[in-house]
């Protein structure tokens, strides 16, 4: 009884000086991003921050095992991982350009480094419970959706504070004492206050086990019926899908949104977890509906592929980007569930039981590939510089490499510095000297280019640009008159993206023809006044980054018309824009 009182003391004390620690070093690392002072232009100083939140949290939950010198050495080892790893983000980020902290790069890798984190912390409890590397699956279990709820019930505790703090402050406005409000809002007292209310948080949560356990047992009873229903989306979707599948792959205008595929994969494999458990709960459901959802499970491997295909199709037309590749690995990670669970459901017997052995091998494949991905080996930006460098060797003009040169310079880091600057050396290819000046044009663009910022544009740049826009119906020019007017529009745009084509056509019933010009982003609409061209006051609606590569294929085919209202909508394919008309004067 002694030992362990001591050892909630101890945990306790470890519990607050985390906290305390945790909020003054947030604090510390505010100041100095707010007064941007030297740290900020370190390459240490995201490896700090990531330092700052897990290695305390960390503590706190473990804080239990705090007379065991082996725990602080799973701690040491686990901040050194991260420290190193976010070390490596933020080093790919181009010095002297944007800003000194670089969200584009650091908020998908504070995700991964997250996932990777809850990922680790069951293995780590799990050996200080047993002393053992190879650990028992109901400690795994237990360990992940615990540390997920205290998570949860912690930062609900912490609002709530908030919640209270901030009528406090209301009330005291009320009698005209602004004294609290201003107190609150302070970084000095958010920082330090809301780290101590988030550890005290986890130690009282932590000590009520058995309340926890209540609680933990309520939510996967609930959710775990919720599997049934996931179960059923899958069988129809999946019905649907197959139906039409060969319609989508043949014809190649379009392809499956591989997100919504891989939600489907990820949702279904948390609520059959939440039904299973840890292993003790063999048959969740009646036995009817217990059979139905087996034969469901396995149509989770055709949707991991299909999602899988559909990212091979963009990546192939487009290249990697640092969102693909991140996409890939998910997928990857779906088609290993996904793989495991569908021989687990052709198994005889407890089918069930055979998912405890997929899930800690594809949580420790995970964890590797995690690892991998945010270090050199396998970097996002390095896998993205290479792909995106290729397409631009193999583009068959400059406007086809504009859209990979831009990827090279704002989101690959220093792996695209570094192929853009062999770009600028390049001798041996026929547009070799083209591409030799975009990429050193290229490498001057400073960060409010990211987006397509306007800049000047030489007349000859302009005329250029006009020379390669694709016009429908196919054999149309552009007359002198027009060509002035959209140089009147200053579309220097065009020198940034691809994604434009010009579209000769009638609208509204006179013998004058329009001409617009359309993007995923937005369109333009021209009318001709005698052998004067010029803009006119209606538009069409946006088409949208989803339809377009069905709307240049509809356009291809000549599949364009007009219905009449006063102005008349346009129609490409199965796809309908109404007129965008000014708002009226």
């Amino acid at each position: 009884m002694q030992v362990e009182s001591w050892r909630q003391r101890s945990g306790l004390y470890v519990v607050l000086i985390a906290a305390v620690l945790q909020g003054w070093a947030l604090y510390a690392l505010h100041i100095a991003l707010r007064d941007d002072l030297q740290i900020t232009n370190w390459i240490v100083f995201p490896a700090l921050y990531v330092l700052a939140v897990f290695t305390p949290l960390t503590l706190q939950l473990l804080a239990q095992y705090a007379q065991r010198p082996f725990m602080w050495l799973l701690v040491l080892g686990l901040s050194a991982v991260f420290f190193a790893v976010a070390w490596h983000q933020s080093s790919l980020r181009l010095p002297g350009v944007g800003p000194s902290f670089p969200f584009n790069t650091l908020v998908p890798a504070a995700a991964a480094l997250t996932l990777l984190w809850l990922h680790a912390l069951p293995f780590m409890q799990a050996r200080l419970l047993r002393g053992r590397w190879r650990p028992r699956y109901p400690d795994l279990f237990a360990a992940s959706w615990r540390n997920v709820l205290v998570l949860l019930e912690a930062a609900v505790f912490t609002l709530a504070l908030w919640a209270l703090l901030f009528l406090c402050a209301q009330l005291f406005v009320l009698l005209d004492i602004d004294f609290f409000r201003e107190l609150f809002r302070e970084p000095l007292f958010i920082y330090p206050i809301s780290a101590l209310t988030f550890g005290l948080a986890i130690h009282l949560i932590g000590s009520l086990d058995r309340i926890v356990s209540v609680v933990l047992d309520q939510v996967l009873s609930l959710f775990k019926w919720l599997g049934l229903v996931a179960g059923l989306i899958l069988m129809i979707f999946s019905v649907a899908l197959l139906t039409r599948l060969p319609q989508l792959v043949a014809t190649g205008t379009r392809t499956i949104g591989a997100h919504w595929l891989l939600w489907l994969v990820a949702l279904t494999v948390l609520l059959l977890n939440a039904a299973w458990r840890d292993g003790g709960v063999l048959n969740p459901y009646p036995r009817v509906l217990g059979n139905a959802l087996r034969c469901a499970v396995p149509l989770l491997l055709p949707v991991a592929l299909i999602a899988l295909f559909s990212l091979v199709v963009r990546a192939d037309t487009y290249g990697l980007t640092v969102q693909r590749v991140w996409g890939f690995v998910v997928a990857a990670i779906a088609l290993a569930y996904a793989l495991g669970y569908f021989l687990a459901a052709l198994r005889g017997g407890q089918w069930l039981a055979s998912l405890g052995s997929t899930n800690v091998a594809v949580a420790l494949a995970f964890m590797v590939l995690m690892l991998l991905f945010l270090t050199p080996p396998l970097s996002p930006q390095r896998l993205t510089a290479s792909s995106q460098y290729a397409r631009v060797l193999a583009a068959v003009n400059d406007r086809a490499a504009g859209e990979a040169l831009r990827t090279l310079r704002f989101e690959t880091g220093t792996y695209g510095r570094e192929k853009l600057q062999e770009l600028q050396r390049l001798v041996e290819h026929p547009r070799a000297q083209s591409i030799r000046a975009e990429a050193t044009r290229m490498l001057t663009l400073g960060e409010g280019d990211r987006f397509g910022r306007p800049v000047a544009t030489s007349p000859a740049q302009m005329d250029a640009s006009l020379d390669a826009l694709r016009i429908y119906p196919s054999g149309r020019k552009l007359d002198a008159s027009l060509r002035a007017a959209l140089r009147n529009q200053e579309l220097a745009v065009f020198l940034r993206d691809d994604r434009w084509v010009g579209l000769f056509l009638n609208v509204n019933d006179t013998p004058a023809e329009e001409f617009v010009i359309l993007s995923p982003y937005l369109s333009l609409l021209f009318r001709q006044a005698g052998d004067v061209w010029e803009k006119a006051d209606a538009s069409f609606a946006a088409i949208g980054i989803e339809h377009w590569d069905s709307t240049i294929a509809a356009l291809a085919l000549g599949e364009v018309s007009a219905q009449p209202t006063q102005w008349q909508d346009l129609h490409i394919g199965a796809l309908t824009l109404p007129v965008a008309r000014p708002a009226s004067r």
